[in-house]
Order: structure tokens, then sequence, then C-alpha cells
């Protein structure tokens, strides 16, 4: 058998890049440490700043890009794309 992984060509495939400083990592070693992980003035700060570069009243974080996808198309609440736990 074969096995062939995204180097053995020599190039790896590019998706994006990203920039994280060490201020950036201080900070999240800061919110692991702290009693807020989910929820908290970190989570409340960081829509109110997504709020006031995007021009609007309010922002909303939500745990990922499907969760999103469903406050924005209001399927929250359709009973075959919720789960148990988010019906109760």
């Amino acid at each position: 058998m074969v096995r062939v992984g995204l180097t053995d060509c020599g190039t790896m495939i590019p998706y994006g890049h990203q920039s994280i400083s060490e201020a950036d990592v201080d900070e999240v070693v800061r919110v692991l440490h702290s009693n807020f992980l989910t929820q908290g003035p970190m989570v409340e700060a960081f829509e109110q700043a997504v709020a006031e570069y995007c021009g609007v009243k309010h922002a909303v974080a939500v745990a990922n890009g499907t969760a999103a996808a469903e406050r924005i198309l209001g399927t929250e609440r359709i009973p075959c794309l919720t789960t148990d736990a988010e019906r109760s």
C-alpha cells in the first residue's frame, strides 16, 4: 500500500495564514486560567468590539459556523435541525 501525505509532493496545499502574536497567546492563556472560559467578561468585550468594528448596535458570539448560520437563517427552532439538548 502506498501512502501519500500532503508534503510528499514537496509542497503543502496552502489554505490560509494566521498572524498570532505573543500578546495573543498570553491573552488566551490568561482566559484559560480564569473562571470564565465560554461565558463572561471577555465574551462580552469581544461582542462589543465586533459590534463597534461593524458599526452595529449588537453582536453575538456563537460556538461555530453552523450555529451562526442557524441564527442567521432562523432555523435554530426547527425541530429537524436542532438537537434534543437545544430543544429543552
